[in-house]
């Protein structure tokens, strides 16, 4: 029985986990494939945005008041005048440095950010690309040994793991920053090191960067995918959070976990190359990457995170069907979703992500439950089943109040 689709368009619900981590989004009104994105100054992230990545702003205060105390003191032994205006030049001179610096790693942090939050393209846009390799490039001369050089550096090169001396470097310098082991995460994923790769999820998961929230959901996530199938995810929280279900539950073997931003890594695309699957020859990961990915690997039991940005899900929705947390991508127009939803409502999903929340962003979680009740409550009264029908509308209205919509569920299910 054709899954009902439009549901899920109705709702916002695809776009929770996809920009986690990440500040709010842009309005972007360029084109997909564009490489001359049209930006203002772009707005400066916060610290909770970028973790421990920016430097201190009080500790360059400090810098720059201390020098300045030392200069008077100078100044007061002098037995010249003429050393005066020397070391208020210095001082000038290091201050505008100091300055400098602060802003190269601003704009890198910046254009870093809002790259990854288009909603249309993991690739960075060339204008993003060069503002980053720009303060990289300044800081290198400025602050070679710092730590924005090293992270920067390595962040810049999107998951090219031959800069992984970089990444080394920083995490030297801040063993306990959680942006590093982001980093050191997708390494070890890339080059296949299961172990490693869990033991920095562990710490993620220590820190909280990783949170139980997107653990309960990333549970439900990848036991919607079918055996030997593939799950392809967007954002941090889906595709760290499948991962460590995956690595974690000894379930290697049974699908293929493909982020759409690894994919940037060359690495990345020859395993995958290696695992059977064909990639489109653009060098831009996309809207249209994954489309035309999709139609090249029919074959492999595609499905696609219901947290994937609904630009993604568009121009292919007419193959979609939901079936748990994904859309299943299916070339048969008369596949029935109905007994796969059945089975996994009924029998396989934890449902933990629906009860078990404490912020404002779990209980939208648990509205990516909703176009999988709404599609069972159909087809139960459709097959005059009124008790499961019961039961599900029941959940339904929970999540619906929880997450804020039961209006637009109210009026979904008066359609019906």
């Amino acid at each position: 029985m054709r899954n009902y689709l439009i549901i899920t368009f109705l709702f916002s619900i695809v776009q929770v986990f996809g920009q986690s981590n990440t500040p709010p989004a842009v309005e972007n009104t360029n084109s997909t494939n564009s490489n001359s994105l049209n930006i203002a100054v772009p707005a400066a992230p916060t610290n909770a945005d970028l973790d421990t990545v920016l430097l201190q702003e009080s500790d360059e205060k400090m810098q720059i008041e201390s020098t300045s105390k030392k200069m008077k003191v100078d100044t007061k032994r002098s037995k010249s005048l003429e050393d005066i205006p020397a070391n208020r030049e210095e001082l000038t001179v290091g201050a505008s440095s100091q300055v400098q610096t602060q802003s190269a790693v601003q704009t890198f942090s910046t254009s870093k950010a809002q790259s990854t939050q288009n909603r249309t393209q993991r690739t960075p846009s060339v204008q993003y690309q060069q503002q980053m390799d720009q303060a990289v490039d300044y800081l290198e001369q400025s602050a070679p040994e710092s730590f924005e050089y090293h992270f920067f550096s390595y962040q810049a090169g999107n998951y090219n793991i031959e800069l992984v001396d970089h990444l080394n470097q920083a995490e030297l310098l801040r063993p306990n920053n959680s942006d590093v082991q982001i980093q050191k995460t997708a390494y070890h994923i890339i080059q296949g090191e299961g172990k490693e790769a869990i033991s920095y999820l562990d710490k993620l998961i220590a820190s909280k960067r990783l949170s139980d929230e997107a653990l309960n959901y990333s549970e439900d996530l990848v036991l919607s995918v079918p055996k030997s199938g593939t799950l392809i995810t967007h954002g941090f929280d889906d595709t760290y959070g499948a991962y460590y279900q995956q690595l974690t539950k000894g379930t290697d073997s049974d699908f293929m976990i493909i982020s759409l931003d690894f994919l940037q890594s060359e690495k990345y695309q020859l395993k995958l190359k290696e695992f059977g699957y064909f990639l489109p020859k653009s060098s831009v990961i996309d809207v249209a990457y994954l489309t035309e990915f999709c139609a090249l690997n029919v074959a492999k039991n595609l499905t696609i995170s219901m947290t994937v940005p609904k630009e993604y899900l568009i121009g292919i929705s007419n193959k979609l069907y939901v079936t748990g947390l994904v859309f299943e991508y299916q070339n048969d127009s008369e596949y029935n979703n109905f007994s796969r939803n059945d089975e996994l409502w009924n029998e396989v999903l934890k449902k933990k992500a629906i009860d078990k929340f404490v912020t404002d962003k779990g209980r939208q979680l648990s509205a990516n439950y909703l176009p999988m009740l709404l599609h069972l409550s159909k087809v139960y009264g459709e097959l005059n089943e009124p008790k499961k029908k019961q039961q599900v509308d029941t959940v339904i209205d929970k999540i619906a109040i929880q997450s804020n919509k039961y209006e637009q569920v109210k009026q979904l299910k008066k359609s019906f």
